[in-house]
């Protein structure tokens, strides 16, 4: 190279960058100029420039009082650049500050764009950032009531947000619903919300003996009873809550010591003891018969009490299907099936048929009500030790739909009606469904 470029070609390239710098120094000038123009201060339009977003506001011709506050106050930050623009406040700079907040806890600008333009600003603000939140705000879900739901109950499931609206919508408060999401599966969250608010549905679902297949008529029988949780949870699961004599199904092992017979458990007519034995007349009325199962149990209790000075007699022991049938037809024709009902059991319903039924009176006041005799008390502290219970009661007259009767005895074995009296089990339903 010559001597002569060496020296032309500094001088060139010097040339240019003058030039460079002079046009740009033109345009900085001239934008700054426009920018002033559509309201901005000075010191924000070199700030505008500096930042390299002068274009765009050029180009939009858009004055941004928060854009400017962001600026002038050194808060601008380059990526809420878009959300400076959209939003404006009587108080700019509080403005500035709730968008760099939300920012910088971790909100994507998008989010913070719905999140002011859905009125919910405040709240991501002092909430504090939570995926869920920002889901809810960009698919337009978000609820400001359930943000307490929102926050203790988000799990990793799909269209949770669905679910956790439609959960608030009924009334559910976040405590609930974290219980209902972590105890139950979908198909059960399914029926729950089809069946509204269930009004203590986590104590509900923590009680004994819950099944959540019974939770429709839960609610119903509560509704409809008023009761305690735990005894319609404890009624219920025994169909209690089915009118009696309606869904009746065929009593299981009938031969057996622990066979349930009742309103909604019943014998064959077919039915008959294989093992019937006579009762000796120094404890019955003559032709009484029983279950050789429970026979040497109930000498046992007949001679004890005896020798306790309350000795009982057998007024009723054995009666076939035929002759309950007559008994109750009978009590319908005098007092209407009503009273029938409470005092007598239907054909195919009656403990007698099994033979492990008796009735008994006081052989020292016979024309006593028995309730009112030395034997009912005895019978009541003592009968279990000999496998028997009194079987209906005034305890359990909601179970077993019957009243009270003191008279009315069923064996059901030493150890069970052992347990029943230590335990107190109030009815044989109860001891069948819950602890057999």
């Amino acid at each position: 190279m010559s001597k002569k470029l060496k020296i032309i070609i500094p001088i060139i390239v010097l040339l240019l960058i003058g030039s460079y710098f002079g046009f740009n120094s033109y345009q900085q000038a001239k934008h700054r100029k426009a920018i002033i123009s559509l309201g901005y201060e000075k010191d924000t339009a070199n700030l505008i420039i500096d930042n390299k977003i002068d274009d765009y506001i050029l180009d939009t011709n858009i004055y941004s009082a928060t854009l400017e506050k962001a600026l002038l106050t050194d808060k601008y930050i380059n990526t809420n650049f878009e959300i400076y623009i959209s939003f404006e406040d009587n108080d700019s700079e509080a403005l500035v500050d709730k968008i760099n907040s939300l920012s910088e806890i971790g909100y994507q600008s998008t989010t913070i764009i719905k999140a002011f333009q859905q009125g919910y600003s405040d709240v991501l603000v002092s909430r504090g950032y939570a995926k869920i939140l920002e889901t809810a705000i960009t698919e337009e879900k978000f609820n400001a009531n359930y943000i307490d739901i929102y926050l203790n109950c988000a799990i990793d499931k799909e269209n949770i947000l669905d679910t956790l609206n439609a959960f608030g919508n009924k009334g559910y408060v976040h405590t609930e619903v974290k219980t209902i999401l972590e105890k139950f599966d979908d198909t059960q969250i399914t029926k729950i919300l089809e069946l509204g608010y269930i009004k203590d549905i986590v104590t509900l679902s923590q009680t004994n003996h819950f099944d959540f297949n019974l939770l429709e008529r839960y609610v119903a029988y509560r509704s409809k009873t008023g009761y305690t949780i735990q005894k319609v949870v404890d009624l219920v699961g025994m169909g209690v809550d089915k009118d009696f004599y309606t869904n009746i199904q065929a009593a299981s092992n009938p031969d057996s010591t622990t066979v349930l017979v009742s309103k909604y458990f019943a014998l064959s007519s077919s039915f008959v003891p294989s093992d019937l034995v006579n009762i000796p007349t120094e404890c019955a009325i003559s032709n009484m018969q029983i279950s050789n199962k429970a026979y040497n149990d109930f000498m046992r209790l007949c001679n004890a009490a005896s020798q306790s000075g309350n000795p009982i007699i057998v007024k009723s022991g054995y009666r076939s299907y035929q002759t309950q049938d007559s008994l109750y037809k009978d009590s319908v024709a005098n007092n209407g099936v009503y009273t029938a009902d409470r005092g007598s059991a239907r054909a195919g319903h009656s403990e007698h048929q099994t033979g492990l039924a008796i009735d008994i009176y006081s052989k020292n006041q016979p024309g006593v009500s028995f309730q009112n005799t030395a034997a009912s008390t005895w019978i009541i502290n003592n009968a279990y030790q000999y496998g028997f219970i009194v079987r209906y009661t005034n305890n359990n007259n909601v179970i077993t739909g019957y009243m009270s009767e003191p008279w009315h005895l069923r064996y059901v074995g030493v150890e069970v009606a052992t347990y029943m009296k230590t335990n107190n089990v109030q009815s044989y339903e109860e001891y069948y469904y819950y602890h057999k």
